[in-house]
């Protein structure tokens, strides 16, 4: 069964190819350009963990490395620098993502009520930031726990959402492996 989350997390890896389309690559260049874009409780998250090189993507009905038994169906996303990301539902219905850096650490993991318009990012179990998406302006803020905020610029290098990376992804095996340590699905 897909659920409502491997919907979304296909239709934001069809807006990250087409914003990728438009010439954003990977490099240390990319990722400080990214970085600039978000206040500093998530631009160091950003140089960890850019996503800017091209990626593969896979929609996976049951991974088997995964012991819950609800996370463990999803997207995955697997890009050239080696970071991955497995977007997915939690038992509560909330829309998931994990961000895995390179080394196979956990970078971060968002989590976002269904048909949320407020994210919260976390690293260590801890709030890391909090976006708030607003449609009616098309404005994204980022909040971060010291009380500093940044309206996120939409558009290259930067995405409202840093784990929607900005490079061209093409559907393809993509192996997410097991949840990194530090995942927390009880968040």
């Amino acid at each position: 069964m897909i659920r409502g989350r491997l919907a979304f997390g296909v239709a934001a890896l069809s807006l990250a190819a087409t914003a990728g389309a438009n010439g954003c690559g990977s490099g240390d260049g990319a990722a400080a350009q990214r970085e600039a874009c978000y206040p500093p409780c998530v631009a160091h998250l950003m140089s960890r963990c850019p996503l800017v090189s091209t990626c593969t993507v896979e929609i996976v009905h049951y991974n088997p490395d995964i012991s819950d038994p609800i996370e463990d169906d999803g997207v995955a996303a697997c890009y050239a620098d080696r970071e991955k990301t497995w977007d997915t539902q939690d038992a509560a219905g909330n829309d998931v993502t994990y961000v895995e850096a390179a080394d196979g650490s956990l970078c971060y993991q968002v989590t976002a009520t269904d048909r949320s318009t407020v994210y919260t990012m976390y690293t260590g179990g801890t709030i890391a930031a909090v976006f708030n998406f607003d449609p009616s302006t098309n404005i994204t803020t980022a909040f971060c726990p010291d009380g500093t905020s940044k309206v996120v610029p939409d558009g290259l290098p930067c995405q409202r959402l840093p784990w929607i990376n900005v490079a061209s992804c093409d559907q393809g095996a993509c192996s997410f492996g097991a949840l990194p340590a530090g995942a927390d699905v009880s968040l």
